[in-house]
């Protein structure tokens, strides 16, 4: 098992003014970052991803859809291909990066709600784009995972069993490109403790499973 520490802690745009807190990290004993991906490019993410080869870190990344103009579940084309163009831009940042994961919930905007769940209509429009940003993040050897999250912060993937049944509609075969993301801590808010998830979900369907902080905030 490796341990990582996830830099949102400290900033939403990791940049030279940070890299010593990687040193820090190191010397306490953590394996890994995860450097979230909302700005920059390929060049940038090339220097992040030599301070990390100095400090001996490993690395994953997450993203977000920034907005309804690239949402996997628009009923909108331009919209969908928007979410297609922008995550295909994140794996290029992190094919510089060198991360191994990309966690997050790309899948909608956070905080829009259609005031009722997600519809067959929207899966399949989100399962066609993460086809498309799969074979692309294959290419570049890069394994995707979708997080879910609760249900005050968006409505289409909000337990394990959503998230699985979801992979298993973007991926009919063998391997899995995308995958879930993990996360004990809302896990058991929602009765769906590391034990049940080890005992009933199949390993093919996560992509690494971790314990999140229960805040980020260092006060």
């Amino acid at each position: 098992m490796k341990v990582g520490f996830n830099l949102l802690l400290w900033t939403p745009f990791v940049e030279e003014k940070h890299f010593g807190i990687l040193g820090k990290l190191k010397a306490t004993g953590y394996d890994g970052v995860e450097v979230p991906l909302f700005g920059g490019d390929v060049p940038h993410y090339k220097k992040v991803a030599q301070a990390l080869k100095d400090n001996g870190l490993q690395c994953t990344s997450c993203t977000v859809m920034p907005d309804e103009e690239h949402n996997p579940i628009s009923a909108e084309a331009k919209h969908r291909q928007g979410a297609v163009e922008y995550l295909k831009w994140v794996i290029d940042c992190n094919a510089a990066l060198g991360s191994e994961v990309l966690a997050g919930p790309f899948y909608q905007p956070l905080g829009k709600f259609s005031g009722k769940g997600p519809t067959a209509e929207e899966k399949q429009r989100a399962a066609e784009v993460h086809r498309q940003v799969a074979d692309y993040a294959k290419q570049a050897n890069l394994q995707l995972a979708v997080e879910c999250l609760n249900r005050f912060e968006c409505y289409f993937l909000n337990t394990m069993d959503d998230a699985a049944a979801y992979t298993k509609q973007v991926n009919p075969g063998e391997p899995p490109q995308l995958r879930r993301d993990v996360r004990f801590l809302p896990c058991q808010y929602r009765g769906e403790g590391p034990r049940r998830l080890h005992h009933e979900e199949p390993e093919r369907d996560s992509a690494r499973a971790y314990l999140r902080e229960r805040s980020r905030h260092t006060g």
